[in-house]
């Protein structure tokens, strides 16, 4: 989204003031103080002049970090997500590293063409004849 994008901005204009890290723990310190200025300290004019963090509140829903169990109808065409997130289809198509160990299904959707769902969630296509992912905008 766009305040995402802006944030993104803002932080690459203000590494390449002169900064020079000579360490990662240096890097990461000079960050923790951009972070804090950035949603604690500055006001932004997409939040009406208050800063995001006087915005922001924690979301009342809790994630145990579990992908919920998918059922697939029998006979689908499935393929296992590997532990880099790749699939085995005459090579290695990288999918998604979210979704390792998860199982993806494949359904024709053209000639030649499948389209890559995890559950009902399309993830890509996939052309047979050049076996490439083309990848959803």
């Amino acid at each position: 989204n766009a305040r995402h994008e802006r944030m993104h901005r803002s932080l690459k204009a203000s590494m390449s003031h002169d900064n020079i890290f000579t360490t990662l723990a240096e890097q990461q310190a000079w960050f923790i103080r951009w972070r804090e200025e950035f949603n604690n300290e500055r006001p932004h004019e997409a939040h009406n002049g208050k800063t995001p963090g006087s915005c922001w509140t924690p979301s009342a829903r809790q994630w145990d970090g579990k992908v919920p169990e998918v059922s697939y109808p029998e006979g689908s065409t499935l393929r296992l997500v590997g532990i880099k997130g790749d699939i085995c289809l005459g090579g290695r198509l990288f999918v998604s590293a979210a979704l390792r160990g998860e199982y993806v299904r494949f359904v024709e959707v053209d000639d030649g063409l499948d389209v890559i769902l995890f559950d009902r969630l399309i993830l890509a296509y996939y052309d047979r004849s050049e076996r490439r992912i083309i990848r959803i905008d």
